[in-house]
């Protein structure tokens, strides 16, 4: 299964975006660069997925940035 962009909404401070995966669906919230950006959605999807497990990569290990959602 690869990596599905599921939503993407803009907000006040960037976009937030809902990736399903593998894993499950994952929430990442402020990005600043997702729009039109289709293409970075694999590597955004590891990395969060890496910052639930405990690993940490610049700002998506900030609280609340990151959530892992229910199915």
């Amino acid at each position: 299964m690869g990596i599905r962009l599921k939503t993407l909404t803009q907000t006040a401070t960037g976009y937030t975006c809902e990736l399903e995966g593998a894993m499950g669906c994952i929430l990442v919230q402020d990005l600043v660069w997702m729009e039109d950006r289709e293409d970075l959605k694999d590597i955004l999807y590891s990395q969060a997925w890496a910052v639930l497990q405990g690993s940490f990569h610049c700002c998506l290990s900030l609280p609340g940035k990151v959530q892992l959602l229910t199915q």
